[in-house]
């Protein structure tokens, strides 16, 4: 017979069998009827508490979002290089990384928390990252390729990794080249260090204040037949940012 934990687990029928067998009753007595029906009450309440603690768990969640490095970008600003920052988008939440100045293969070690405002939307969301090229003589931003992550493929803290993704070109007709590491997970109530979202009124700002910082895991390289595949190991810590 197997082993159950709490009553919750336990079938219905075998709770009515129980009960009715533990007082003598017989199941075609008026009593053991009247029992039947609060036996069943009850276990339909146990589903029901069962079912708002999850509820509750799953309001707690945040997707955490660590924004790595990036490789072979192309070049934006005419001398061979590039400014690049990342934009993070999910759930209408915004952040942005610091602008790496003169850098093709830059390395943030930022993370990032957003809220999910509907638990139960959360497959049919997905997370957005956008690498810029920054131009701070124009005050204007140049798209060099984008990565969109399905909220399908989210994963708890514990089973996640810091993968490279290839990023996808900005346009039908233009072209990209470059890889975008990032580690996407699921997590309850981080305790960080508060950041400001990216807003309008700060268009380009300058890099964010430090948060919590720990040691970034190895990166795994996602195959791609058209950009190299990178596996570093680096000590640099990663800094927090939460989203209220």
């Amino acid at each position: 017979m197997p082993i159950f934990n709490n009553l919750n687990q336990l079938p219905i029928s075998l709770l009515i069998h129980l009960a009715l067998e533990s007082v003598g009753f017989e199941r075609k007595d008026g009593i053991s009827l009247h029992l039947l029906l609060l036996l069943q009450v009850g276990h339909w309440w146990l589903k029901l508490l069962n079912k708002n603690q999850q509820l509750i768990k799953m309001s707690n969640m945040k997707i955490g979002v660590e924004v790595v490095s990036s490789h072979d970008l192309a070049s934006k600003d005419g001398q061979g290089s590039a400014n690049p920052c990342v934009d993070l988008k999910f759930d209408n939440q915004k952040f942005r990384t610091a602008i790496k100045e003169k850098d093709l293969n830059p390395h943030w070690n930022e993370q990032f928390y957003f809220n999910i405002s509907d638990p139960s939307s959360l497959p049919n969301l997905s997370l957005e990252a956008y690498v810029y090229h920054i131009n701070r003589n124009t005050n204007s931003k140049t798209l060099i390729g984008k990565v969109p992550i399905s909220g399908t493929s989210f994963v708890p803290l514990s089973e996640a990794t810091a993968l490279h993704y290839p990023l996808e070109k900005p346009h039908n007709f233009s072209r990209t080249r470059g890889e975008l590491c990032l580690k996407v997970f699921l997590t309850e109530n981080p305790s960080t260090r508060p950041y400001n979202p990216l807003t309008d009124l700060d268009p380009f700002p300058t890099n964010p204040p430090h948060g919590q910082a720990y040691q970034s895991e190895p990166e795994i390289s996602i195959p791609n037949s058209t950009s190299a595949q990178f596996k570093e190991k680096r000590t640099d810590s990663t800094h927090t940012f939460n989203h209220f």
